[in-house]
């Protein structure tokens, strides 16, 4: 991660990559919920807003696809 680096944007991939990786329903609901959340913060923190438009849409996709999800 460089200088000024956005550290949430990371942690909102690793969450949506242990949301498609999950075992189990209540897992893979709980990882995309909680991408979405690191990717709103992302958003806050982002300077440059055509990022944090695009954090804020990944949030979205991420609060649908724990909706979608089972359980």
């Amino acid at each position: 991660m460089g200088f000024n680096a956005n550290p949430h944007v990371a942690k909102a991939t690793a969450a949506e990559q242990k949301a498609n990786d999950a075992s189990s329903d209540g897992e893979r609901t709980q990882a995309w919920f909680d991408a979405a959340r690191l990717w709103d913060r992302a958003a806050e923190r982002e300077k440059n807003e055509k990022k944090a438009g695009e954090y804020r849409a990944n949030a979205e996709r991420a609060r649908t696809a724990g909706d979608a999800a089972p359980g």
